[in-house]
């Protein structure tokens, strides 16, 4: 059988490889970490945001609701408008097969 002996300089030189190694690994973690808790804030913010834009949405769509209740055939002639009389259409040739 035969031994292998590995000179100091080998082994010190594979120590200092592999902590150098594990440094950059766990500062890379660290990044990875720090990147992650962004974008975790940045989500929670953009969602009470998007809560906060949909109770405006919702407030708009009811006012909008309740406004178009109140316009009526004699409201649009008290205001001064009236029915057109001689409507008329314009539709776009078609060119092609149906």
């Amino acid at each position: 059988m035969k031994k292998i002996y590995f000179k100091k300089t080998y082994i010190a030189s594979l120590v200092w490889i592999l902590s150098g190694f594990v440094l950059v690994s766990a500062l890379f973690y660290l990044y990875l970490l720090n990147e992650t808790v962004k974008h975790v804030v940045a989500r929670q913010e953009a969602e009470r945001t998007l809560a906060s834009l949909d109770e405006v949405v919702a407030n708009r769509e009811v006012s909008y609701l309740t406004k178009r209740e109140l316009i009526t055939l004699e409201y649009a002639h008290a205001q001064g408008f009236e029915e057109a009389s001689d409507a008329l259409f314009i539709t776009r040739p078609f060119f092609g097969r149906r």
